[in-house]
C-alpha cells in the first residue's frame, strides 16, 4: 500500500473551509475487515496531522479528539446494540 499524505489550500481567513471536501458514503459490510490505523503528518504548512482510520474498503480522516471521541463513543454504541441481535 502506498503512503498517504495530506494535502490541503490553506484556509484564506479563520472560518473558511473552502479547501475542505466533505463526503457522505453509506457502506455495507459482512464478515472480517482488515483495519490500518496510521498517523498522517501534514506535508504543507496549513495541514494539520490526523489519523488515517482504514476499516475494509473504507477511510476516515480524524482531525481532533472532539471527532476521535465520537466516532468511539458512536462504535460502543453500535457493538453495545448489536451484541446479541446480529448474526456472528
Amino acid at each position: 500500500m502506498r503512503p498517504l499524505h495530506i494535502v490541503t489550500r490553506p484556509p484564506r481567513d479563520p472560518g473558511d473551509e473552502s479547501g475542505l471536501v466533505v463526503v457522505s458514503v453509506q457502506v455495507h459490510l459482512s464478515g472480517p475487515q482488515q483495519s490500518e490505523i496510521k498517523l498522517l503528518r501534514a506535508v504543507t504548512g496549513g495541514a494539520q496531522t490526523c489519523l488515517a482510520v482504514r476499516v475494509g474498503p473504507t477511510l476516515q480522516l480524524v482531525s481532533d479528539m472532539a471527532a476521535l471521541d465520537s466516532l468511539v463513543d458512536a462504535w460502543q454504541a453500535a457493538a453495545n446494540l448489536g451484541r446479541g441481535q446480529l448474526r456472528t
